[in-house]
């Protein structure tokens, strides 16, 4: 074979194996598009899904127009509040029945009662709740069309015992190995005249010990203000310890809440908030 058509046969080959080459970078590619389209294709389905969910919350706030709810207090006890929910749709098909379902937050079972007629487009309901659970609710309307609201919550400050507010101050006293301790408790209005705080104190446990109780004094009694000042030991005091607010309530129902408080090193009170953690050690 001459080398002019030895030399042919390899530029050939050569580029057999160029086109070859090229022919699979181009199927990579393609694949690599196809994958990108797919992916924007699932974006865009997540992003429409997205928007019809927002959109159907933006019709459900529509639908109900305004939400009250209001304590009746003539009727409520310390046990039990009663609490008056009023309803304005922006529109009811004539076979509709609006309903609201509400239950004890983190419980399964939902209580139902039928929403009574005001008149137009205004309905009202009336529950039996309990002052020291959270309650959530939802709004639906059975008929040929049904609808239903979002999970809502019934607003605790309505029907719950007052809210407080606690600052604790602990710094050291000079040339010494005590500490001076400063605490006041304000509670918000009453619900009823029967949940008014009337005597306060504060208790302070060591790895789930009591240690010690202080007793606080009524500064107003119009706002229900407490506040007290001990000194202690800074031995007596750690990380581990503990403050307790335990409030006497006009109807003899006593409740502990722990606190958040922090003793740091250097004994500096922080984080001054009131925990959620409520128990009821007694009753009237």
């Amino acid at each position: 074979m001459k080398k002019r058509e030895v030399f042919i046969i390899a530029i050939l080959c050569l580029s057999l194996w160029f086109n070859f080459t090229t022919l699979n970078k181009v199927e990579e590619q393609r694949k690599q598009i196809d994958y990108s389209i797919s992916l924007l294709n699932q974006l865009n389905n997540q992003l429409t899904h997205t928007s019809n969910q927002m959109n159907q919350i933006a019709v459900e706030k529509e639908w109900i127009q305004s939400t009250n709810f209001s304590l009746v207090s003539k009727e409520s006890r310390e046990d039990r509040m009663v609490v008056r929910g009023e309803f304005t749709f922006l529109e009811l098909k004539a076979n509709q029945k609006p309903t609201i379902f509400y239950r004890e937050k983190d419980t399964t079972e939902w209580t139902k009662e039928v929403l009574d007629s005001l008149g137009g487009l205004n309905y009202a309901v009336v529950v039996t709740l309990s002052p020291e659970k959270h309650y959530e609710y939802q709004i639906s309307a059975e008929g040929d069309i049904s609808k239903g609201s979002t999970v809502l919550t019934i607003p605790q400050k309505i029907y719950g015992f007052p809210e407080k507010k606690l600052d604790i101050s602990i710094s050291p006293v000079k040339n010494s190995s005590t500490l001076s301790a400063q605490v006041y408790v304000g509670f918000a209005p009453a619900p009823i005249e029967a949940m008014t705080p009337v005597k306060v104190s504060i208790q302070i446990e060591n790895e789930g010990k009591l240690t010690r109780t202080i007793p606080l004094t009524l500064k107003s009694g119009l706002n229900s203000e407490f506040s007290g000042t001990w000194e202690q030991n800074k031995q007596e005091m750690s990380s581990n310890t503990e403050f307790l607010i335990v409030t006497e309530f006009k109807n003899g129902v006593i409740t502990k809440e722990k606190t958040n408080t922090i003793i740091h090193e250097g004994n500096r009170a922080s984080q001054r908030i009131i925990s959620e953690e409520k128990e009821v050690i007694s009753g009237s």
